[in-house]
């Protein structure tokens, strides 16, 4: 590994919002390989920029040579204090072999890609799909836009100053308008002045956000060793890179699924619903919930009589359980409560055109 810039200081820059969706079906699409890190003298393009970053910052390019990475990560509580910390390991050949494997106290997860589609072994928790989102955007942030995808928006680049470092950020909007994408209300990406090299990335829907530091080169690409997503105010996850190397070749029998693996079947469409037009939709009968188990209210919140909603980022998957789930705002001492409660939540899954469907939304509870 090459080092190729410095840490900005861990700097976190609130509210920012990055909607994926747009990007998924271009994941899989090769482009040619962009070695370099400075970009053309004289006014940026905005889309060139975009595309530059997708390539200098991506581990998941087919022309790479077969990779391995291993590293620890901590997870945060609400209050800022270590609740789970562990290791993982990725292995990467192409889209078709890959596996990720997560190990701490409390997790005990896998997922690997094969020729067949993906499946996934261990407990399935909102912690152990929020390492495995967290450790994508390690290895590939920035979805790869090209075609009608591409012309149907309008990035926009503008300089900040973060502490010693300048980035230029992008926000987007759609083609030949002031109008921001919906959920792309803020900066969706942050790149070093003069350079495709991904300094701050995000997540759909979200307030956190990724910071990229102590990055290094590898195989011509950009990899962060230290990775943080905060909100602004609080950690909530910190992963480090301990180990980054090329491997001629992996045997066959380490990308076959474990016998208790589980088949992923994966959705060609997702449907975005705001939080307000989500439970209407519930209310009307249009959305049908398979199970609905009430939060706890917490001992301490109820004998400091505390009240108040917790909103929360929810994906729900084709099959309708939770695929993903994350505390976007709300009292600090419901928020668990909150999420043992939705992670349970199961839903008929929401068809579009008798097709099944990811739903990327907002869920209020209320305590």
């Amino acid at each position: 590994m090459k080092k190729s810039c410095v840490s900005v200081g861990g700097t976190y820059l609130a509210g920012f919002a990055f909607l994926f969706l747009l990007g998924l079906s271009a994941a899989g699409q090769q482009a040619p390989p962009s070695n370099s890190a400075s970009l053309p003298t004289g006014p940026i393009d905005p889309k060139q920029l975009i595309v530059q970053a997708a390539l200098a910052n991506r581990l998941t390019d087919p022309s790479l040579q077969p990779w391995r990475m291993e590293g620890s990560f901590s997870l945060f509580s609400a209050d800022g204090q270590i609740k789970d910390q562990g290791t993982f390991t990725i292995l990467w050949v192409d889209s078709e072999k890959a596996k990720i494997l997560v190990t701490s106290g409390q997790l005990s997860y896998a997922q690997t890609a094969t020729a067949k589609g993906l499946y996934r072994s261990g407990e399935r928790t909102p912690d152990s799909t929020h390492v495995i989102r967290a450790l994508w955007q390690l290895v590939n942030p920035v979805p790869l836009l090209t075609g009608k995808t591409l012309e149907s928006i309008q990035p926009k680049a503008q300089l900040h100053q973060f502490g010693d470092a300048k980035l230029n950020c992008l926000t987007f909007f759609y083609q030949g308008t002031e109008k921001p994408l919906d959920g792309w209300l803020k900066p969706a990406y942050c790149v070093r002045e003069g350079s495709p090299i991904l300094r701050i990335s995000s997540v759909p829907f979200d307030v956190n956000h990724f910071d990229r530091n102590d990055i290094v080169e590898f195989q011509g690409r950009y990899v962060p060793l230290d990775l943080t997503e905060g909100d602004g105010k609080t950690r909530k996850l910190a992963i480090h890179v301990s180990s980054l190397q090329q491997i001629k070749t992996f045997g066959d029998a380490v990308f076959t699924p474990s016998p208790d693996a589980v088949f992923v079947p994966q959705p060609k469409k997702f449907m975005q619903i705001d939080a307000v037009s989500m439970a209407r939709m519930v209310t009307l009968g249009h959305i049908h919930i398979r199970s609905h188990p009430e939060p706890e209210y917490p001992a301490a919140a109820k004998g400091a009589n505390i009240h108040g909603t917790v909103r929360l980022y929810a994906e729900i998957g084709s099959d309708g359980h939770m695929d993903a789930l994350d505390v976007i705002d709300g009292p600090s001492i419901l928020q668990q409560a909150a999420l043992n409660a939705v992670w349970q939540w199961g839903y008929e899954p929401v068809l579009d055109h008798g097709q099944p469907v990811v739903v990327v939304t907002e869920i209020d509870v209320k305590f």
